[in-house]
């Protein structure tokens, strides 16, 4: 398995949304294998998704690295519907990589000749 790192979108596979009348799915982070998932995304609206032929949904987490701490993370996946929310998916895993330093300033003391 390959470690994602600073990761943009998530994949779920689900070939039930439809029949168990889906209209959301949430995603639930934490930095321990098998939880606690103390941080939440927003619910992610069907029609925020792209849902492909292949009965794939996929959806954006841009920014994620500008709000997680470096370091492992841990995420599941719950669908939602009229009744709430399903328990949680399987497991994934990925890393956010620490911020790179800041442009170095402009090097002084510099002559030609």
């Amino acid at each position: 398995m390959t470690t994602v790192h600073n990761p943009l979108t998530f994949t779920i596979t689900d070939t039930a949304v439809t029949a168990e009348a889906v209209t959301a799915f949430r995603v639930l982070f934490g930095q321990t294998a098998g939880g606690p998932y103390p941080l939440a995304s927003a619910d992610d609206v069907l029609t925020n998704l792209t849902v492909n032929p292949d009965g794939t949904i996929t959806g954006q987490m841009a920014g994620l690295n500008e709000v997680l701490a470096p370091g492992t993370w841990f995420a599941v996946a719950e669908a939602k519907n009229a009744a709430g929310y399903s328990a949680n998916s399987p497991e994934a895993s990925f890393i956010i990589d620490p911020p790179l330093p800041p442009v170095p300033s402009a090097p002084t003391g510099f002559s030609v000749g």
